[in-house]
């Protein structure tokens, strides 16, 4: 019993520490995910009407995804451009706008 604890243990702690990295100053970089909904919580913001909540979630992510991709060339993060990879990157986002973003929860 012992060892399969110490084994829950390691691997929940691994999986923590392997969710963001350390960049070069010592900061924690966010997760791929995590920077394309910052971004397109931040352009849901800057919107100044928003007539149909689930069109501008999904124009949001799509733009913030594009920065991201433009502004970290050289991060090169792993892409899934399967439909399956694509919905699934697409529905982590919009958990976490709704999870994280103001303007999302109210919304809807």
């Amino acid at each position: 019993m012992k060892n399969i604890t110490l084994c829950l243990l390691i691997f929940f702690t691994l999986q923590t520490f392997a969710q963001s990295e350390e960049n070069e100053n010592g900061l924690k970089d966010l997760r791929y995910e995590d920077k394309i909904a910052k971004k397109a919580c931040t352009y849901l913001s800057e919107m100044d009407s928003i007539a149909d909540p689930q069109q501008a979630i999904v124009k949001c992510i799509i733009k913030a995804k594009n920065n991201v991709h433009e502004e970290d060339i050289e991060k090169k993060y792993k892409r899934d451009f399967t439909v399956e990879g694509i919905r699934g990157l697409n529905k982590k986002v919009t958990d976490l706008l709704i999870e994280k973003c103001k303007i999302v929860s109210k919304s809807e």
